[in-house]
Parts: C-alpha cells; structure tokens; sequence
C-alpha cells in the first residue's frame, strides 16, 4: 500500500512541480505586492555573514593511512603521464593531449584541498574526485599511447561488480548495547557508498555513442575508479564497526524500521496531497503569494515525502541503515512542517520589509543549528543531519549572491525561506533524534 501511494505521488509531484515552479517565479515577480527596502550590496552581505561549518564525523576511527592511501593512489594514476611538453612528443592530436593535461590538472586541484577538511572521514570522502579525475586522465593518456582498449576496462569493471556482490552479501550490521544509534550512522555510509559503488558500474555498462576510443577508455576508467573509492571506503568502514561490537542488528534495525514507518505513516498522510494546486497555501491557510511561505511550505511538504517515500525501496534492498535515516529525515521534516505552521498562525514567515528582516532570519537560523549541535546527546545523528539545514542556510546565500543584482526583491523573500527552513528543521531535530533513538535496540 506505501508503495503503491509513493509512486502515485511521484508523478503527481512531477505534474505539479513546472507549474508550481513558474508561478512561484510569476508571484514574486509580481507588483502587488510593497517592494523590499534592500539593496544588493545589503543582501550580499548577509551571504557573506559566516555560517557553521560542517563537521563530518563517524563513531569509529579513520586513520591517517586510509587518507593518505588515497592520496597515493591519486600520484599513482598520474606518475605515468609526462609533463605538457613531452605529451607532444607521445600524442599527436592536440584535443586528446589538452584532453589529458586538463583532466590531469583537476584531479591535482582537487587535491589541494584535502587537508583543510575537517577530520579524516571529510577528507576520505573528499579523494574521490580527484581519483575519478586522475583515473579519467591516465586513461586517455593510455588509450592514446598504450592502445588500451574499453574492453580492457570493462574486464576490470566486470572484476569490480563481483566484489561488491560479495562485498554486500557479507554484509552484516553489528554494535554494542546501547550504542546503537552509532550503527546506524556508520551503516548509513557503507550503505550510501555501495550504492554509490553499483551505481557507477551500472552507469559504466551504457551505451557511449559517438565517443572516441580515448573518450570511451577514459570515461570507464572514472567510472571504474569511482566505484572503486567507494567500494573500499564501504569495506574499510565495515571493518571498523566489525572492531567496535559484534551484536547481530540486522533484524532489530528492519524491525525498528518497519515499525517507524507504520508510525508514522498517519501523519504523513495528513499533509497536503500533490493533487493540490497550491501546497503551501493549503498547508498555511493563509495568504503565501509574495511571501517566504510560498517556497518554505512547498519545499517542506516535498521533502518529507521524499524521505518517506525512500523508506519501503531501502526495506526490500535490505538498506535498514538508509532505512532508518530516511525515517529520521522525514520525522524531522514533518515536526519542523508543525513548527512552520505554529509560526505561521502567529503572524511569522511574512514578506520581509528590509535587509534587516533578511539578515535576521539569517541569523536565527545559524542560532538554531549552533544550539543544536552543542546540547545533543547524540551527536554522530544530529551531526549529519543538521547538513540539511546547513544545506538550507547555504541555498539562501547564494540566493542572496546570485539574483541580488537581478531581483532585490525575489533574492529577499526566497533566502528568507530557506533560513527559516534551516531554522525549523535544526529545532525540530532534537525530538525526531529521540524518536528514532526510542525504537532502537
């Protein structure tokens, strides 16, 4: 029955989401409605006030071999191609060695930033880039040389898919008593990233027509050393759990999540359909036209039903990690959906009236997400994901960037949404933690 309703909300959301889109435009373009006294250089230094960083942090340990392993294997996709002017020598055509040199560059540029991440899972995380890029590089440059060949890769690939079969059938949650919770958020990763890892098998097995022998090498080549980053950093964050606890959780995580999911489907269901012609207007019962409540109803509506909606495909893919977070989300989501309303029936979330209202909400915003990062009692949960209204604070400064010069007005009114999503979502997170953390083993 879930099934058969997301999909059904599916396409209703993909019928309705052009023509809520252009009205949205439509509405804030309108001259109904009092112009904002803000400037574009007021509204470009509200994107400039400095928001909070994100710490991405596991429960376990990543060491400094894994990321400096990383490291090296990016050096060691490119040791073999010479410097700019020997490439002439090796390569003929002008394409194919800028081809090459380009892609090198950028596997080198996406190194420069790794040490200035945070902790050693930001960094890890941060090598794939530059390994996708260096593989892509040393491809060209070896199909161009070498006459490697996309059968050749694809072997490779075909070697690649058998251990990540392997790699998930073995998988197996495990922790201790009472630290559940850190399961979950370390499963999530492995989970993301061997979905991450077939996704880029399953993308390497499409057809690449038009595309050069070189091309061809050099793009299987990226997509072999994606997954594969992904693949190691699932089996290397496997062993580190495996060293944390060995109490079985694979049946208490889908229990929990299958219980979760009955509880939770009332309220959900109670929100406004995507039958609706205007979600937020319904969600509100008030006026939305012009206002932060237009945007902030709608994206808040969409994206609880987005996690929800995730929740029964991760069940039967046996994905109770990815399970649980998406219940998480979308029990954050429908609790900040009632704190959105509650301000809303007290007369908030209206048109700002200057640069200062902006400013303000910029502010609240970053004001929730700190207090709720330092009074959590769990801070692995919380920690990722506060990274939705991070997201959301992020998303209205490069509002604030990008359309002040163009629309003062719609740059106002749209950043001011997104902080007070950020906002409702970093308040609603302490309670939708303890409702998850309840149904855990």
């Amino acid at each position: 029955m879930t099934c058969d309703r997301s999909r059904r909300r599916f396409l209703e959301s993909t019928l309705a989401l052009g023509t809520v889109t252009l009205a949205g435009c439509a509405l804030l373009e309108s001259d109904d409605h009092p112009p904002i006294d803000a400037t574009a250089a007021e509204l470009t230094a509200i994107a400039e006030i400095e928001r909070p960083s994100r710490l991405e942090e596991l429960p376990v340990e990543v060491g400094d071999e894994r990321v400096e392993e990383g490291i090296e294997r990016v050096e060691t996709l490119l040791e073999p191609i010479p410097d700019a002017a020997e490439l002439a020598d090796e390569i003929p055509n002008e394409a194919v060695r800028e081809y090459v040199d380009e892609t090198r560059e950028r596997a080198r540029d996406g190194l420069e930033g790794i040490e200035e991440e945070p902790t050693n899972y930001a960094r890890l995380s941060s090598l794939s880039p530059p390994r996708r890029r260096a593989a892509e590089s040393e491809g060209a440059y070896a199909a161009a040389t070498d006459d490697r060949t996309p059968d050749e890769v694809e072997e490779w690939l075909a070697d690649l898919e058998e251990e990540l079969v392997t790699t998930e059938s073995a998988l197996t949650r495990v922790g201790i008593d009472d630290e559940s919770q850190h399961a979950v958020v370390v499963y999530g990763a492995v989970e993301r990233e061997l979905e991450t890892a077939g996704r880029f098998v399953d993308n390497a097995h499409r057809p690449m027509p038009g595309k050069s022998t070189v091309e061809a090498v050099a793009e299987l080549a990226s997509r072999y050393e994606r997954a594969a980053a992904s693949l190691e950093e699932a089996q290397y964050l496997v062993d580190r759990q495996d060293d944390a606890g060995d109490r079985p959780l694979d049946d208490e995580f889908e229990t929990a999540a299958a219980d979760l999911l009955a509880d939770l489907e009332d309220d959900v269901e109670e929100l406004p359909s995507f039958e609706s012609h205007d979600l937020a207007e319904e969600l509100f019962d008030a006026q939305v036209e012009g206002t932060p409540r237009a945007w902030v109803g709608d994206t808040a509506i969409r994206r609880t039903y987005a996690s929800y909606d995730d929740v029964p495909a991760h069940l039967e893919n046996e994905r109770f990690a990815r399970a649980l977070h998406e219940l998480h989300a979308a029990e954050t989501g429908r609790r900040a959906i009632d704190r959105l309303r509650s301000l809303v029936d007290d007369g908030g979330l209206e048109r700002p009236d200057d640069a200062d209202d902006v400013q303000d909400a910029k502010r609240d915003a970053i004001d929730a997400i700190e207090t709720t990062r330092e009074e959590t009692a769990h801070p692995y949960l919380v920690g990722q994901s506060l990274d939705t209204a991070m997201s959301a604070v992020g998303g209205g400064d490069r509002r604030l960037e990008r359309d002040a010069d163009r629309s003062s007005d719609r740059a106002a009114v749209n950043a001011t949404g997104e902080y007070a999503y950020a906002a409702a979502w970093a308040r609603a997170l302490p309670a939708a933690t303890e409702w998850l953390v309840d149904a855990l083993p």
